[in-house]
C-alpha cells in the first residue's frame, strides 16, 4: 500500500467529516457486501488533488 500511496499525487484530507462519514454510510448501504476498506479507498479516491485538479 505504501509504494501505491507514493505513486499517486497527494489528496486533500482536510473536510467536513460529517461529510466523510456520510459518504461511507451511504457506500456501506449501497454495497453491503463490500468490505468497508473498500468504501474507505472509495471516498480517497474522491478527494482532490492538493494542486486543485
Amino acid at each position: 500500500m505504501t509504494l501505491l500511496a507514493a505513486k499517486q499525487p497527494a489528496r486533500e484530507l482536510a473536510g467536513k467529516i460529517d461529510d466523510q462519514k456520510r459518504t461511507l454510510r451511504n457506500f456501506c448501504a449501497d454495497n453491503p457486501l463490500r468490505n468497508y476498506m473498500d468504501g474507505v479507498l472509495d471516498l480517497f479516491g474522491k478527494l482532490r488533488f492538493l494542486d486543485g485538479k
